[in-house]
């Protein structure tokens, strides 16, 4: 069982953690709650020895729409001080994706609903990105009058080339499971019946690997 607020951290079967982010109400946006919680739960994962993948996904039907600005649920405001969302950013989510970025163990982001902005980012920071068909990912900070901060200005483009980068950030874009798959943000698609079970496998075939600590490919 989980003892966070904001996301659980569950063992559902041997040698695999579950790390799913818990505001299902506000398609898992995240707060400097979330992020402290995420970052715990990361490093906890890290210093298993026991563990030998991680599953980031989210509840209900998004996976991440990126920071809370609406100020309702511990959400930021950012209008509310100087500065405050380069404070925030530091503070909270950079802190996640440098966790997720040392990390010498697999981690699989498994993409249930909207991934987009500060999401796409998030998923971006993980090893394996499987999506569901219905699943949506791009970049709409813009539309917010804000900057991909979290780290997408620099995952972004290596995760599908400068020019498209540019694009979907510049023009707020968001696609489809199936093309975000042929842009390279995500390695597969699957009908949301049969991607949960597809999660399962590519762990499965993690964890028969005899060296299962490598060193991490996102640098």
């Amino acid at each position: 069982m989980s003892e966070y607020r904001d996301v659980t951290f569950e063992v559902p079967e041997p040698r695999i953690a579950l790390l799913t982010l818990n505001r299902p109400k506000y398609l898992n946006a995240y707060t400097g709650r979330l992020c402290e919680e995420l970052v715990e739960a990361i490093h906890r994962y890290m210093e298993d020895d026991e563990l030998r993948c991680l599953i980031l996904t989210g509840a209900g039907r998004g996976f991440c729409s990126g920071g809370d600005v609406s100020g309702e649920a511990g959400g930021t405001d950012y209008r509310k001080r100087q500065m405050g969302q380069a404070q925030e950013m530091r503070a909270g989510m950079h802190l996640v994706i440098k966790a997720l970025h040392r990390m010498d163990k697999p981690v699989i982001a498994m993409i249930n609903g909207p991934a987009v902005a500060g999401g796409l980012t998030l998923a971006l920071a993980c090893d394996f990105r499987i999506a569901a068909e219905s699943a949506k990912l791009g970049d709409t900070s813009g539309r917010f009058g804000l900057l991909p901060d979290e780290g997408g200005a620099w995952l972004f483009p290596r995760a599908m080339g400068l020019d498209r980068a540019l694009k979907m950030t510049i023009l707020h874009e968001v696609y489809p499971a199936r093309e975000a798959l042929t842009l390279g943000l995500v390695a597969k698609s699957f009908r949301m019946p049969n991607y949960p079970s597809e999660a399962l496998r590519l762990h499965a075939r993690l964890r028969r690997g005899r060296r299962w600590r490598y060193v991490s490919q996102r640098t």
